[in-house]
């Protein structure tokens, strides 16, 4: 019994990991939008906090909705002029809902985020 509330005790002195870092934002854009068919500009902005993330390795990929489809590929260059963003064109092939993946891997420790960003009508004509 005594080896049983030792071995509690213990487990209570043991130390919390502490609160989990805050994972960088990515937001994206897309020129024009909405879409056409053709392509289309990716305007991607990684920010930690309040700082932007210039040396990150960024690829897009841009899926339909419904399976079936060959995915759309880019690497996104960084814009030297303007820290945290990146930028790519995709080939929007069909009319239709979409959704672009954007994984970014972050420098200094190999570390990978992502984003889904839902592309809705591309190719409809504006009511």
């Amino acid at each position: 019994m005594r080896s049983l509330l030792l071995a509690l005790a213990l487990l209570g002195c043991s130390a919390s990991p502490g609160p989990k870092a805050p994972e960088p934002t990515i937001a994206v854009e897309l020129r024009p939008d909405p879409p056409g068919l053709g392509p289309a500009e990716v305007r991607v902005r990684i920010v930690d906090g309040d700082r932007p993330l210039s040396s990150a390795r960024v690829s897009i990929e841009a899926n339909m909705s419904h399976p079936g489809m060959k995915p759309e590929l880019a690497e996104a260059s960084a814009k030297a002029d303007d820290p945290g963003l990146y930028v790519a064109t995709i080939d929007f092939t069909m009319k239709g809902d979409w959704y672009v993946l954007v994984t970014a891997e972050l420098p200094g420790g190999g570390k990978t985020v992502t984003h889904r960003y839902d592309v809705r009508g591309v190719g409809r004509t504006p009511q």
